[in-house]
């Protein structure tokens, strides 16, 4: 059976996965640049040097530096995939700008969910992406908005006197009774509520219950406070990516 190495380059980690033609195996998440954790990760792996690697990612520099390591192991030279290799189909003014993860989710979602039923695909990392890919598996597309840790910082370099807060301290206790936790009140709702709102609208296109999908490194952290069930899905980008390889392998 055939093993390789899958990587999403994200804004702020870098997320790598063991596979084969069947499943992601195993997955580790990485500081962003960071060559002596790359080493760590590949020898606790116990990688052979030979092995194929696939790399996608919306952070051109980090897809370079993580190139550039792999040179350094004499690694064979990865693959690289940009939006037009991914095998999912779009309705949307310019594909090539979409993020490559939100395809990558598109993909993996197609290879999960029932057929005539659509799915609603939510990525929440440095940023939230909230996806529609509808019954026939075409991503339509969706929306943007700020995840916790941007939501945090822009609080903090954007005012005089509010702290910084640890955006993954929840859940938060509201109302808050101190500045951080207000703070981290205000952050948490707008995430979850941008959220609510826009599977609302969603919803409305579509006469099927939509599969709700749930990734990303504060996914956990928001799961508790939708009411609705999601099914969260810890390595959806990183299995768009493991089928998207296998097509270009």
């Amino acid at each position: 059976m055939t093993s390789f190495v899958v990587a999403d380059v994200g804004n702020s980690r870098v997320k790598w996965a063991r596979c084969d033609e069947q499943t992601v195996q195993d997955s580790a998440s990485l500081p962003l640049d960071d060559a002596s954790a790359y080493d760590r990760q590949f020898r606790a792996w116990n990688l052979p040097t030979q092995l194929a690697w696939t790399i996608a990612g919306v952070n051109p520099s980090g897809v370079r530096s993580l190139s550039n390591w792999l040179e350094t192991r004499r690694a064979p030279s990865p693959h690289l995939i940009n939006n037009s290799m991914i095998p999912v189909q779009s309705s949307v003014d310019h594909r090539e700008q979409v993020g490559v993860d939100r395809l990558l989710n598109a993909v993996a979602c197609n290879s999960r969910k029932e057929p005539g039923r659509p799915g609603i695909l939510v990525d929440a990392g440095s940023a939230v992406t909230v996806d529609w890919v509808d019954e026939e598996g075409v991503f339509r597309g969706g929306a943007i908005f700020p995840g916790l840790r941007l939501m945090a910082q822009a609080l903090h370099h954007y005012t005089a006197k509010l702290p910084q807060v640890n955006w993954q301290a929840v859940p938060p206790q509201f109302p808050g009774r101190n500045t951080d936790q207000a703070i981290l009140g205000g952050i948490h709702a707008s995430v979850v509520g941008g959220i609510e709102r826009l599977q609302g609208r969603m919803c409305t296109s579509s006469v099927t219950q939509p599969h709700l999908w749930l990734t990303g490194g504060d996914a956990e952290a928001l799961a508790h406070s939708l009411p609705q069930v999601w099914n969260l899905w810890p390595t959806m980008t990183l299995e768009g990516l493991r089928l998207t390889a296998l097509r270009h392998m």
